[in-house]
């Protein structure tokens, strides 16, 4: 038998990689990582997927309930000018993602920075841009991090955190019991 199994019939679902509509979205971020462009140029790169739990929030039905498992990419850039990545930048982001200011100084570098942000919820703007690649001109997606030409930030805290469960084995009521006859091994 081989690795793939014969009897299952592939999906008719097709990927799609258009942008995302403009809008507001409930996200989290599913990646940060620091990173360099082919030249070398530093930047700490997100990934923001579309929350799923969010489909029956009425102020998100035409965003995140149309858009859910969707990702979003978009990056600071380290700044020539100022030596660094920008302060601005990194608070707004910084803040979106629950930090206290008590706690900044837990953040020693980019990648620490990085590491926080992985898994926080946020809400943020997306933005629809036009760019020219390559003489060809497409559209694209903007998540800015103080804004677009400084006009506030599009990272924002969540209006809905997430529900934790801290213990797994916590009883939810159901005081169903199995005897040892009901189960099949």
């Amino acid at each position: 038998m081989g690795f793939l199994n014969k009897n299952v019939k592939p999906t008719n679902e097709e990927s799609t990689y258009s942008v995302l509509p403009a809008g507001i979205y409930e996200a989290t971020v599913k990646d940060a990582q620091v990173k360099a462009s082919k030249n070398g140029h530093e930047n700490i790169s997100f990934c923001l997927e579309i929350r799923k739990d969010l489909d029956g929030v009425k102020e998100l039905a035409k965003t995140n309930a149309k858009q859910h498992g969707r990702c979003i990419f978009t990056s600071i850039w380290y700044d020539d000018e100022s030596n660094g990545f920008k302060d601005q930048d990194l608070n707004n982001i910084y803040a979106a993602c629950g930090g206290l200011k008590k706690d900044m100084d837990k953040i020693q570098n980019e990648d620490d920075f990085a590491k926080f942000t992985f898994g926080k919820p946020v809400r943020i703007k997306v933005g629809v841009s036009k760019n020219t690649y390559k003489g060809e001109e497409q559209e694209q997606n903007n998540v800015f991090a103080t804004g677009y030409q400084g006009k506030g930030s599009d990272w924002h805290k969540t209006k809905y955190p997430i529900k934790v469960k801290t213990d797994p084995f916590e009883s939810t009521g159901d005081t169903t019991e199995i005897k040892d006859d009901d189960v099949p091994f």
